[in-house]
């Protein structure tokens, strides 16, 4: 697996070229020219921007193709390959690749003029072009049975978890800051975004708790990102925060979240209000739940109770549980004829009706 990085130093040329070709960090066999001698690699250079007369302005590129150290890849190979990609994206423009071994992962330095020797055009690149010349070095390394670099993900595949960042000065001040030794803008935004999304119902009040911590927040329809900034001034966008952090701050994985935590609360209130096994005065509820037994459950059925006999002390205990289960009242028992009031009994019945009159069970 092979990563391509662009370095931007303002030493001059003599200065980068001697660094490359250190011999504390590479062999002579690990050194080539593209268009150039080695030895007088240089001196060629700066002869092609006087010849052209360009020897103002920016002086070289630089670029770094690392290999990861679990890579089963040689320092020959890797400098094969490193002069192939010089080769195939520099045409015209002398380059010198030095290979490294001083470290526990092999990389080769390119050192590329800014005059093209043929054309005398100054070199220039894209955003885009890098992108190219990385699908570039996957291809060889395709071609060589090596592996290929996935964005997000380790060596073995397995999803990234640690910051990434591909300026050297910002990664550093990233480590510093997670040790609790300095100061980064970038972490404290992501660490506030990531604190307040624990509990977010929707967009207006994400935007109204990171106030909270300093952190205003730019979200609109009509733009594609969101954009954080802090009580400072620097700002910046929820894409690169995915792409430093490793985590989805998009407006589709935000809006999840929402609608998860406004789920949860639902949830949450509907439990408060419906506490189990318990009513609104407070007594305990008859669970409706059916026993694991397969026993029936008990149904009394109008027709099955049984005739009523003569004695109004009788019928008042057989009916009771018949009064229990479906009338409120005595008067509601003699009006269906659960009770008869015949000669012997009226005056009894009479009497025990009124008395127990209005009667709630």
């Amino acid at each position: 697996m092979a990563v391509i990085k662009a370095v931007h130093s303002k030493a001059k040329l003599s200065v980068a070229v001697d660094y490359i070709t250190k011999k504390e960090k590479t062999e002579a066999r690990l050194i080539s020219g593209i268009h150039c001698d080695p030895m007088s690699a240089t001196l060629e250079m700066e002869n092609t921007k006087k010849i052209w007369h360009k020897t103002g302005g920016r002086q070289y590129d630089h670029y770094i193709q690392s290999f990861s150290p679990y890579e089963n890849i040689t320092p020959e190979q890797a400098h094969e390959i490193a002069v192939l990609w010089a080769s195939g994206q520099f045409f015209g423009y002398e380059c010198l690749v030095s290979t490294h071994v001083d470290r526990d992962h092999v990389h080769s330095h390119i050192i590329v003029n800014s005059v093209n020797y043929q054309t005398g055009k100054k070199i220039h690149t894209s955003a885009h072009w890098l992108q190219e010349a990385k699908d570039f070095s996957d291809n060889l390394c395709r071609e060589a049975g090596l592996t290929i670099c996935e964005k997000g993900k380790t060596f073995d595949g397995q999803q990234r978890t640690d910051a990434t960042t591909w300026n050297k000065d910002k990664h550093q001040v990233l480590e510093k800051a997670a040790r609790g030794e300095g100061h980064s803008f970038l972490l404290e935004i992501a660490v506030a975004v990531c604190s307040v999304l624990k509990s977010a119902l929707n967009r207006e009040d994400f935007i109204e708790k990171l106030l909270d911590y300093g952190v205003a927040t730019t979200w609109t329809d009509t733009k594609k990102y969101i954009t954080f900034s802090d009580l400072e001034g620097h700002k910046v966008r929820n894409k690169k925060l995915s792409d430093t952090f490793h985590f989805d701050f998009s407006k589709e994985s935000l809006q999840r979240e929402f609608t998860k935590h406004r789920r949860e609360q639902t949830e949450r209130e509907s439990q408060a209000a419906y506490p189990k096994a318990r009513s609104v005065s407070g007594h305990t509820q008859k669970s409706s739940v059916r026993p694991d037994h397969d026993e029936p459950p008990t149904v009394r059925r109008y027709e099955e109770v049984p005739e009523q006999p003569r004695s109004l002390e009788e019928q008042l205990r057989r009916a009771k549980q018949v009064i229990t289960d479906e009338y409120l009242s005595f008067d509601d028992l003699f009006r269906d004829g659960k009770l008869r009031a015949d000669g012997h009994n009226a005056a009894r019945t009479q009497n025990h009706t009124k008395k127990h009159r209005g009667m709630e069970l």
